[in-house]
């Protein structure tokens, strides 16, 4: 495993992922970010709810006829391509965060994760960014 105070390792969460996938959501540091983790410059780790999380934003982007269905199955051998490691965090973290924020228990494990490992959370949701700092 890498050594959790390693400043290039980062928390990654769907959020973040599908911005990368989606043609329509491309953002110029996420383009840059993961151009540094396919050159293994940084290191990506995630929670095992991750592949569900990106199958079901994948879906939904689907259904919102943003993505056809090529391009769904695209997206998806993109992002198992990329091999992210994927952790279980400590489950009364889990809990806490979620109690305590009023999140799911989902969004808490990225929380948990960043907060044990000691590492950026990578995501596009606000509340979750808040939580993080609150709870480093």
């Amino acid at each position: 495993m890498v050594e959790s105070m390693n400043k290039s390792i980062f928390i990654v969460d769907s959020s973040y992922l599908l911005t990368y996938l989606f043609p329509d959501e491309r953002d110029e540091s996420v383009d840059k970010l993961m151009k540094e983790y396919r050159e293994h410059s940084i290191y990506l780790l995630s929670t095992t709810l991750l592949p569900f999380e990106v199958m079901n934003g994948l879906k939904s982007g689907f259904l919102r006829k943003r993505i056809k269905q090529a391009e769904v199955m695209k997206a998806h051998e993109a992002f198992r391509f990329l091999t992210i490691d994927l952790v279980e965090p400590d489950g009364y973290t889990v809990l806490d965060i979620a109690i305590k924020h009023k999140i799911s228990c989902y969004d808490a494990a990225y929380v948990a994760l960043a907060k044990e490992k000691r590492c950026t959370l990578l995501t596009f949701d606000k509340r979750l960014k808040e939580i993080k700092e609150v709870e480093s």
